[in-house]
């Protein structure tokens, strides 16, 4: 089953702006990473997440850490923030 994702704007923002600070030769595994962690979350997005608490989940695709949570019937994934982990 295929989850729809969601990167709510504020998630959006901390992708451009760690896209922007990183080094140029980075930005590429940037890139990369926001692939394979969209890949990852709409195929089966707990598979590989640790969950937190009160529905919120961590996925760590280096040099990105995602922080989503995930709708009740499963459909849905929405990003909530993202942090870039080096």
């Amino acid at each position: 089953m295929r989850s729809g994702i969601v990167w709510l704007q504020d998630a959006r923002d901390e992708l451009a702006q760690i896209w922007l600070e990183v080094p140029a030769s980075d930005r590429g595994s940037v890139t990369t990473a926001a692939n394979r962690a969209d890949r990852q979350l709409s195929t089966n997005p707990t598979a590989k997440a640790v969950y937190l608490s009160e529905g919120l989940w961590k996925l760590q695709v280096p040099p990105l850490t995602l922080y989503f949570d995930v709708s009740e019937d499963k459909l849905t994934v929405q990003v909530t923030n993202v942090v870039f982990v080096a």
